[in-house]
């Protein structure tokens, strides 16, 4: 195990070094963070994660809490602070750290919110990278419902949590992501964490005696459960997990995005309000899956069926027991009924859920079958009825199936014969995953040489880079997930398939985007990096009008020095607009890129000069 985890380790530590070296970063600890949270994102619910390296002081210097990165969820109610431990020594030996080496970061992370919701950033410079990450957390404190803490390190870590948790009035959540657990996430495709539930030993449902009837496994090789979960129940688990649990649910995407279907929101709290025995009667029930489950089986089967007019006498067998644990538990139907319970006894003290209880159908099967398509076929069944489209299962699905495949048969143009490829990761980990097939280190080799680490690229990356193109860098800027949801959206709604030609744009565009990563001029930006990126993609396609050829950037696979020099100049002006206008507004630069009205202003403010001369930089393909 130790020598896989070495290779693992020297595979870490190249990937960190071309992170640095990629977007230009000073510090090993901030390259390592940011590529492991490029890994790890998806798989834990952060997927709008921004890296800062941010610490909150005393008067006399002493460091009172840190951070390396943060995550807000969409919705606003979980909050996620990251701490980076890094061993910099070797990477031909495993540094273990014991739980007294880990117990420092647990208190600086819990000391950054603290501080942070008791308004530190009142004593704080603007430009400190505390500032804006310490101001959020004030701001949203009264809405976030779950803290969650996670340790990142290329170390390995003896089991660690905090000795004393200070946070009272939230969930909390202790994570560490140590080199093992690194190791055994990064190379195999699973999207998201294992949500597992105890019934004998966890304090938090032991209480809970779920009895169930369940079907005799068929040919299909799936368990089916029926079963009644109290509301209770379903409330805790969307406190501790919150939109962890609604992985694979299209209605919950759909209903938190829009408006149209508030009332059905609002007829569930009326009923938890005045007819709460009423709601397993009311309401359709949740579906789920699972990849196991643990049951006290009761000693009889009873065949339901009936001997059919050729003698066969069916096997329609049915049992029934009590169950004691579930395994990998994702809600697939039923979001919307989840989160809906949850968010109203919330914000009514006096709905208690005390005799709700909803219908569960639980799905179990083995952990080598499609998850992923299998939740997909049930959404698509089960939903049926309110007009969720077919697209809104298909098109994401055949979108990045498509891209996939054209990256693993489309050659990067090369004058010298080389076989390379761009590696797009349709799910996070595919890279590691089928480089870790070759056991053999000339294997290893050859696969890196095919598909180079730096040509490497994500869904997200891809979506932050045409929004920004598609003339939308307030939606660039607002989260990597949040971003890439906004970029599905479109894709759906045009119907859009990539061609070759699509394909050749988008990595002529990543061109762009990654030259603009790299650039050292940005380590002065600080948090208007994302934003000077992306409304200069933004701009620099607004003043061309359609005349910068993507596929003349795909050919050459690199900028000409005229256009690098137009779009550093682009960069500087910009970073002033955008300064400017977060000034008039009292605000910072990241918050006020979120608007949809500053990008035409800015547009509009550039003088004539200045945008000729980028345009005829940018132009300039020679």
């Amino acid at each position: 195990m130790n020598d896989n985890l070495l290779v693992y380790l020297k595979s870490l530590e190249e990937n960190t070094a071309i992170t640095m070296d990629n977007e230009q970063l000073s510090h090993r600890e901030t390259a390592f963070t940011t590529y492991v949270l490029s890994q790890i994102a998806t798989k834990v619910g952060a997927d709008n994660y921004e890296v800062v390296h941010a610490d909150i002081k005393n008067s006399a210097g002493s460091c009172l809490g840190e951070i390396f990165a943060y995550n807000e969820s969409a919705n606003q109610e979980v909050l996620t602070l990251f701490y980076t431990i890094y061993d910099s020594s070797s990477s031909n030996e495993i540094k273990v750290l014991t739980d007294t080496d880990v117990q420092p970061a647990w208190n600086r992370l819990q000391g950054f919110y603290e501080k942070a919701i008791r308004g530190a950033y009142y004593d704080m410079d603007e430009n400190d990278p505390a500032y804006e990450v310490s101001k959020m957390i004030d701001d949203h404190k009264n809405t976030y419902q779950t803290i969650r803490f996670y340790v990142l390190s290329n170390c390995a870590i003896r089991q660690s949590t905090p000795r004393k948790l200070r946070i009272r009035s939230k969930e909390t959540d202790s994570n560490v992501w140590d080199l093992k657990k690194l190791a055994g996430n990064l190379t195999n495709t699973s999207d998201h964490v294992e949500i597992n539930i105890d019934f004998e030993n966890d304090e938090d449902y032991c209480m809970y005696k779920i009895p169930y009837i369940q079907m005799t496994p068929n040919e299909h090789g799936y368990r089916c459960l029926l079963m009644m979960f109290p509301g209770k129940l379903l409330y805790k688990l969307y406190r501790k997990w919150n939109t962890d649990l609604l992985m694979y649910n299209v209605r919950y995407w759909l209903t938190f995005k829009k408006t149209k279907r508030k009332h059905t929101n609002a007829d569930i709290r009326e009923t938890l309000r005045n007819e709460k025995s009423m709601f397993l009667a009311y309401n359709n029930g949740i579906t789920a899956i699972a990849t196991n489950v643990k049951t006290d089986e009761y000693n009889e089967t009873t065949n339901v069926g009936e001997e059919d007019p050729s003698g066969y006498t069916s096997n329609d067998m049915v049992s029934m027991g009590i169950l004691k644990a579930i395994k990998n538990f994702q809600i697939v139907n039923g979001g919307q009924t989840t989160a809906s319970i949850f968010k109203a006894r919330e914000a009514e003290s006096n709905i208690n859920l005390i005799g709700t209880f909803v219908q569960v159908k639980l799905i179990v099967i083995s952990e080598d079958q499609n998850v992923n398509e299998l939740a997909s076929k049930i959404s698509r069944s089960s939903n049926s009825q309110n007009a969720v489209k077919d697209s809104d299962f298909s098109v994401s699905e055949q979108f990045n199936t498509k891209m996939q495949e054209l990256s693993r048969t489309i050659k990067i143009p090369s004058d010298k014969g080389d076989i390379e490829y761009w590696f797009y990761e349709r799910i996070r980990g595919q890279y590691e995953e089928e480089y870790s097939r070759n056991t053999r280190k000339e294997d290893r080799e050859t696969f890196i040489s095919k598909y180079p680490k730096a040509k490497r690229f994500i869904k997200e990356t891809m979506a932050i880079a045409r929004k920004s193109w598609d003339l939308d860098p307030c939606e660039a800027v607002k989260g990597a997930g949040t971003t890439y949801d906004s970029f599905i959206t479109d894709i759906r709604e045009k119907g859009t398939v990539p061609d070759d030609v699509y394909y050749k744009e988008t990595i002529g565009l990543l061109i762009i985007y990654n030259f603009l990563k790299s650039r050292p001029e940005n380590k002065t930006y600080k948090n208007a990096k994302a934003p000077v990126i992306a409304y200069s993609i933004a701009y620099a396609h607004y003043i061309t009008f359609d005349s910068l050829s993507l596929l003349q950037i795909w050919q050459r696979q690199d900028l000409t020095d005229d256009q690098k020099k137009g779009f550093n100049k682009l960069c500087e002006i910009m970073f002033k607009m955008l300064n400017m206008a977060a000034d008039a507004e009292g605000s910072t630069v990241l918050s006020i890129s979120k608007r949809k009205d500053v990008f035409r202003d800015i547009c509009d403010k550039i003088n004539a000069e200045d945008s000729t001369a980028i345009r005829r930089l940018i132009l300039n393909s020679d």
